[in-house]
């Protein structure tokens, strides 16, 4: 009975022992997601602010289009011309010179 005893001392001691390790190998695991969520959460803001800035140079860019067209427009206009319909086709693309 004695033996049974001290192998039972010894696989609770070793069982202790592991969850010890298990209960550290925890913590550092929570530390580390913790870490990685804030790492995460800075990229997409910045990667949000990105999208933001390139969304706002696309809309100028946009309306100084626009703004161009309008103004050729009204210098054609005014130049009595109407300007040229295009077919949609441009010459010499994709045709082989043979």
């Amino acid at each position: 009975m004695t033996t049974q005893w001290s192998m039972m001392r010894e696989q609770l001691r070793s069982l202790t022992t592991d969850l010890a390790k298990a209960q550290v190998e925890i913590e550092a695991l929570k530390k580390a997601n913790a870490q990685m969520t804030v790492m995460f959460k800075k990229q997409l803001q910045d990667t949000d602010d990105e999208l933001e800035k390139e969304k706002a140079t696309r809309a100028s860019g946009d309306d100084n289009l626009q703004k161009q067209i309008d103004e050729l427009k009204k210098t054609v206009g005014r130049r009595g011309q109407s300007p040229p319909k295009r077919s949609g086709k441009v010459e010499g693309m994709g045709q082989r010179k043979g």
